[in-house]
């Protein structure tokens, strides 16, 4: 099936899943490429339209906010995209770490972590 291709390459903090069970994808292995959501009720496809670079370092899905919080590589920033426009609804610098993972806590917070560049640069988490 050609659709497949969309996700090909998705690896390790690319894939993001919302209460509904919808699965959000971002990118392939060369980081570049739209986010893709994939229904869970059909297996729909849909690249959303992106305000950003679309070079994705991370994905996670906020059901607090119905939002997306990516690392966007190229732009330095953790932004929080709508996931029906792919709007970027706000930005945050990511310190100008190496690029890293996303994640959120229990309680909605957002964090970053960026491994240091070199063994001897110091491991960054920023928590917001």
């Amino acid at each position: 099936m050609a659709s497949q291709g969309l996700l090909a390459g998705a690896g390790e903090g690319k894939l993001a899943v919302a209460p509904n069970g919808d699965v959000f994808a971002a990118a392939t292995l060369d980081h570049f490429g739209p986010i893709v959501r994939v229904r869970q009720d059909t297996g729909e496809q849909t690249p959303i339209p992106s305000t950003s670079s679309s070079y994705w370092i991370g994905i996670v899905f906020d059901a607090l906010r119905e939002a997306l919080w990516v690392h966007d590589g190229l732009e330095g920033e953790i932004q929080r995209i709508d996931p029906d426009t792919g709007t970027v609804e706000d930005a945050i610098g990511s310190g100008g770490g190496t690029p890293g993972a996303v994640a959120l806590e229990r309680d909605g917070k957002v964090l970053f972590f960026s491994p240091g560049a070199r063994n001897s640069d110091p491991d960054l988490i920023i928590r917001f």
